[in-house]
């Protein structure tokens, strides 16, 4: 871990950017970087000056490339200094960081930071945290790659001739839920095997749709092919969408994973209220087809 404390003439910054890439170069090992860098490094990380200038960033910007850092999920504080003024003078920005290399996701599995109030300092502390989180199986989610498959649409239009009796609104939700597992066991019974060429190259074809639909990453620099970059971004952004902790209504931060899905479903159905008998118009559902269904996925 390496602690930081920035200088704030934007020269005398540059020769921290220099060294952080010099240690880059050799690091191997899960790698943290926090502290004070006296940079923001997005246009939305300050408020209450002028805008932030590209030239700002851009320094800042080529360090955290090339050392292949990236921003640990973090809590509480998004702007994380100001200068103390209220009103019409208040400044905030957030220049404080803590960012990791792709080697610590694959060590310290569901870390995150929390940057906390302030108090005297204008800089709010920053608290590293380790949650005890267990891994649960993924929810069911179409593949964008699926479609290149040899059977796929044939699988599709079977699986979606199955009737079931009811109003359009549950025959509707009988259909996907039995496509699903119908998709499932299609999944574990035709897997990739054959290879010839042609059947090779879609299935580069599909594996390479279904990780870009996953990911998020830069394509205009590392992004656009399947590099080590390419697949340890993927799994920053599935760590970084993971919710370790929540505030409860009386301002506690629960990091119970039981108590945090409880919290979840209490807000939603607080949010949504008591049942009513809504009458809703489902004429369309009774012509929806399995191509229909299939873009309202893709178009999720």
């Amino acid at each position: 871990m390496i602690v930081v404390y920035a200088r704030n003439p934007c020269n005398l910054r540059n020769v921290l950017w220099e060294d952080v890439k010099r240690i880059s170069n050799s690091m191997r090992n899960p790698w943290c970087v926090v502290g004070d860098f006296n940079n923001v490094l997005f246009s939305d990380e300050r408020i209450g000056r002028d805008p932030v200038d590209p030239r700002e960033t851009v320094h800042f910007m080529d360090c955290i490339v090339h050392s292949r850092l990236t921003d640990i999920s973090v809590t509480c504080f998004f702007y994380t200094w100001s200068n103390s003024s209220l009103g019409a003078g208040r400044i905030c920005s957030r220049i404080d960081r803590c960012i990791v290399n792709h080697q610590w996701y694959s060590v310290f599995l569901n870390t995150g930071a929390c940057f906390k109030p302030n108090g005297v300092s204008d800089h709010c502390p920053i608290v590293l945290y380790w949650y005890d989180i267990s891994i649960k199986a993924s929810p069911f989610r179409f593949s964008n790659g699926w479609v290149h498959l040899p059977g796929f649409l044939e699988t599709v239009n079977e699986g979606w001739k199955t009737m079931f009796e009811g109003n359009p609104m549950f025959v509707l939700i009988q259909k996907l839920a039995h496509l699903k597992h119908v998709l499932k066991s299609w999944m574990a019974s035709s897997g990739p095997g054959k290879t010839t060429f042609k059947e090779v190259w879609e299935l580069i074809r599909a594996e390479l749709a279904i990780i870009q639909q996953r990911n998020n990453c830069n394509w205009l620099t590392m992004g656009d092919r399947c590099t080590s970059y390419f697949h340890s971004a993927l799994k920053e952004i599935t760590k970084r969408n993971a919710i370790y902790s929540l505030q409860d209504e009386q301002g506690n931060v629960i990091s119970n994973q039981n108590q945090v899905v409880s919290i979840i479903v209490k807000f939603y159905e607080d949010l949504m209220g008591a049942e009513d008998g809504i009458e809703i118009d489902t004429i369309i559902i009774e012509t929806v087809t399995p191509r229909a269904f299939l873009m309202m996925i893709k178009l999720r």
